[in-house]
This record gives C-alpha cells, sequence and structure tokens, in this order.
C-alpha cells in the first residue's frame, strides 16, 4: 500500500491508523507512506516538513507513533517532538516562497504526489490500483485480501514475494505505478529480515 497523506487532516490520519492496523496484523502487507500537504492550515506544511526530515534523521517509526497517539496536534507538540529527536525547527516552520520552493523539504513527496494525479489526500494505491478518500475498514480490508489471494497465488506459480508487484502490473491490466518505494517503508514491522 502506498498511501499519500496530509498530516494535519483527520481523513489521512484515519486512513494511516488503519493501515498501520492492517500492516500490524498482515504479514503479507507493507505500507509506504508519503506526504501530501494542502490543507490550508498552519500544521500542513510543517507536519509534512516534519515527517520528511524525520525520515532523514531515521526517526520514521518514532514520527508514526506521534502522528497515532495525538488526537490534536498543536505547533507545541511538533517543537517538542523535534526537540526530542535533534530536528532542525526552522527547516520545519519555515515560510517557503515561490523561489525558494527547492528548500522545502516536503517538494519530493509533493511532486510525486502531483505526478500520480494525487489532488487530496488520503489518496492511496493498492497493488497499483488507486483509491481516493477514506474508505471503511471493512471496504479495505476486503480489497486488501482479494489482492493477498491473488498474490499467493502468484507465489504458488513459483514467483519470489519480491517479484509480485512487477508481476501484477506486467500486462497492465492493472495500473502499473512505477515509484521508488523502497526508501519509505514504514518500519512498524521488521519482517523483511526474515
Amino acid at each position: 500500500v502506498i498511501l499519500f497523506s496530509d498530516f494535519s487532516n483527520n481523513k489521512s490520519i484515519k486512513a494511516f491508523k488503519m493501515f498501520r492496523q492492517i500492516v500490524d496484523t498482515n504479514r503479507d502487507v507493507s505500507l509506504y507512506l508519503y506526504s501530501f500537504p494542502v490543507y490550508k492550515n498552519e500544521l500542513s506544511l510543517p507536519l509534512s516538513n516534519l515527517f520528511i526530515l524525520s525520515i532523514d534523521a531515521e526517526k520514521k517509526s518514532e514520527f508514526a507513533a506521534f502522528i497515532e497517539n495525538k488526537e490534536i496536534i498543536q505547533k507545541e507538540d511538533i517543537l517538542e517532538f523535534a526537540k526530542k529527536y535533534g530536528i532542525n525547527t526552522s527547516a520545519i516552520f519555515s515560510e517557503y516562497r515561490e523561489d525558494s520552493l527547492s528548500k522545502l523539504p516536503a517538494l519530493s513527496d509533493m511532486n510525486t504526489g502531483v505526478n500520480f494525479g494525487v489532488t487530496v489526500p488520503p489518496v492511496y494505491f493498492i497493488n497499483g490500483i488507486r483509491i481516493d478518500g477514506l474508505k471503511t475498514n471493512e471496504e479495505i480490508a476486503n480489497l486488501i485480501q482479494k489482492h493477498i489471494e491473488k498474490a499467493h497465488q502468484i507465489v504458488k506459480k513459483g514467483f519470489k514475494k519480491s517479484d509480485v508487484y512487477r508481476e501484477i502490473v506486467k500486462d497492465g491490466k492493472e495500473i502499473a505505478y512505477n515509484l521508488k518505494i523502497q526508501d519509505r517503508k514504514d518500519d512498524v514491522d521488521k519482517r523483511e529480515q526474515e
């Protein structure tokens, strides 16, 4: 699952929490998280910048726990998190003008989202299939189960797990979104080592 999220938006947070629960309980599902700050509020861009800077500081799991465990996030919470993990707060809260957008930590994620047609998060891709907006846990669980069954069938044919996605999208029946996701895998599980 690839999830584009605006961390200041309740629907994005609910989608993030839902997918984290699915990943926690299902060894066959991985979550790749991208920031897409579009909401016009004082926390959208700072939270996205904090996410990117947390990755740079190797604090993805800590950021995920921070997002999951806060009902309401305020500027002071962001500052406290940044201070705790040694993240530069000036890069989080800087005002970015058009001529200085290249310095924006979340720019790469934003560009990736734009390239995939993301407009309003949450938007997620499950094995290349795009889904817009928040869905119910049951809808997502059913969809993921179908994809897991399809993946198991592919593995039974002799493919390695690491080749399943490529096999799913190779004939064009599924939409192939070729996104470099390895650097964004959510650290909620360390099962890749097995």
